[in-house]
């Protein structure tokens, strides 16, 4: 990301990348203790485009897309207030997240967050996110 890159660009880059890696880690399907997840980086024209992969549990995958699609479909305002409110809420869930990450991950992108599944065998299914900073 060297020339042309903007310090907000980084930024927010790096603000989806660690909260994305940190979903990844904590939701990804694990053999033993070793979790299934990937990254991909591209950078052109001064935009940063990530791509962050995991295997997750078929069960799952409905209610994280559902997420993802209200948060998009949020103006930038209500978002900001969607995140207040559930940082003010105490609620967890059982792995200890409140969707703060999923809600940062949106936040910081400049087109949200473009949310893919393919079932990969059973009810494993492949998890994609695309998000983008510049």
């Amino acid at each position: 990301m060297g020339v042309g890159a903007s310090k907000q660009s980084l930024k927010r880059t790096f603000t989806i990348l660690i909260e994305g890696l940190q979903n990844a880690l904590t939701h990804s399907l694990h053999s033993g203790d070793r979790p299934y997840y990937g990254l991909s980086i591209a950078y052109l024209n001064a935009q940063v485009d990530m791509l962050i992969l995991s295997l997750a549990d078929g069960r799952h995958v409905e209610k994280v897309k559902g997420l993802v699609k209200d948060l998009n479909s949020l103006p930038a305002d209500e978002l900001k207030e969607h995140y207040r409110m559930t940082m003010n809420n105490g609620k967890m869930s059982e792995k200890g997240g409140a969707g703060l990450g999923l809600i940062t991950m949106v936040m910081r992108s400049k087109d949200g967050m473009h949310i893919k599944s393919h079932v990969i065998e059973g009810e494993t299914h492949l998890l994609s996110s695309k998000l983008s900073a510049s």
